[in-house]
């Protein structure tokens, strides 16, 4: 109970230096697992990169200011192609060594440029500030030739990955975090429909957008029927 309120920070440590030498102790070790809890609650455990609650939670505060510079920002959704051939053919250590020289080199590309985070399996978000969105996609283009141009190495294969990136510059800053990320994900999906190493920049109206928009909710209310077997069959 007392790891679960340190995490949520519902508890915590206070100082006080005129504690005995075994109370400081305590103090500093439940300081020290404080820390721990908290980075741990908020960073991804393989690449060390913020998590998707972190990165909402930093994008919210974001929104919330006061957007009045000529500036804008843009949120960008990054997927792996085919990441499940790679932990199907060579195992889940592959994949987690995959996914940790990917973000290394992210990382590399992007020289401090920006938010980076990792949301789940083989999917990043980044967040671009103070960016137009011509110059973001810079940025995004030069992390695909990099890509285009590396090789990852388990044991003795070499292999090669690509991805996808779907970009929203934020221009309506009353969307949330969650409704951004949404955006960005179905903007992803639209860049891989034209193949590998592809961009696909978000715009209002966007019909393309909208057509897998309207895909995903489809699916997911036919798996909600099934689910809730509100379907028949009839041969």
């Amino acid at each position: 109970q007392l790891s679960r309120r340190l995490r949520d920070s519902t508890a915590i440590v206070m100082e006080s230096a005129n504690e005995p030498a075994l109370d400081r102790a305590q103090h500093s070790m439940l300081d020290k697992l404080h820390k721990q809890l908290i980075h741990e609650s908020t960073h991804d455990h393989l690449t060390g990169l913020i998590n998707r609650r972190a990165f909402e939670r930093s994008l919210d505060a974001k929104l919330s200011q006061q957007c009045e510079e000529t500036y804008q920002d843009v949120r960008c959704h990054l997927d792996i192609d085919q990441f499940n051939i790679i932990n199907s053919t060579y195992g889940y250590d592959a994949g987690d060594k995959i996914l940790i020289d990917f973000t290394n080199l992210l990382l590399r590309t992007l020289n401090g440029n920006g938010l980076l985070a990792r949301i789940n399996g083989n999917s990043y978000t980044l967040l671009l500030e103070n960016q137009t969105a011509a110059d973001a996609r810079k940025i995004i283009q030069n992390q695909i030739n990099t890509l285009e141009n590396f090789q990852f190495q388990w044991q003795d294969k070499e292999l090669r990955i690509s991805m996808n990136i779907g970009m929203v510059p934020i221009t309506d800053y009353e969307a949330t975090a969650s409704e951004l990320l949404r955006t960005a994900e179905i903007s992803c999906r639209t860049a891989k429909e034209k193949g590998s190493n592809n961009i696909h920049v978000y715009q209002r109206n966007d019909k393309e957008a909208a057509l897998n928009q309207n895909i995903i909710r489809q699916v997911l209310q036919i798996e909600n029927t099934i689910k809730n077997g509100n379907i028949e069959l009839f041969c």
